[in-house]
């Protein structure tokens, strides 16, 4: 993802949620970012619409991914971060016991 606001967001939600995210330097090239995907067992990638061309390639590398998101609008077969969040029920998540 692009440095901006909505990377806190992605951030912020996969901590809330119990994940472990992994940023991907957004200057790395397709063999670099694609190797630290697939050694982090990564299984969704969020991407910026201006690294489209970058983060289809390395989705396309990763057979293990089962979400693609778009920060913004989607593309190709990322869809837009908005749109999947609409989807979500508003009630807040309940705490681990």
């Amino acid at each position: 993802m692009d440095n901006g606001p909505n990377y806190f967001v992605a951030a912020w939600a996969g901590r809330r949620s119990g994940l472990r995210y992994v940023p991907v330097n957004w200057h790395l090239g397709v063999d670099e970012a694609a190797y630290i995907a697939e050694n982090s067992d990564s299984r969704a990638l969020i991407a910026s619409p201006r690294l489209a061309k970058l983060a289809e390639t390395v989705a396309e590398r990763l057979p293990n991914l089962e979400l693609l998101l778009a920060d913004g609008d989607g593309f190709g077969g990322f869809e837009g971060l908005q749109v999947a969040l609409a989807r979500q029920a508003p009630d807040p998540l309940e705490p681990d016991r």
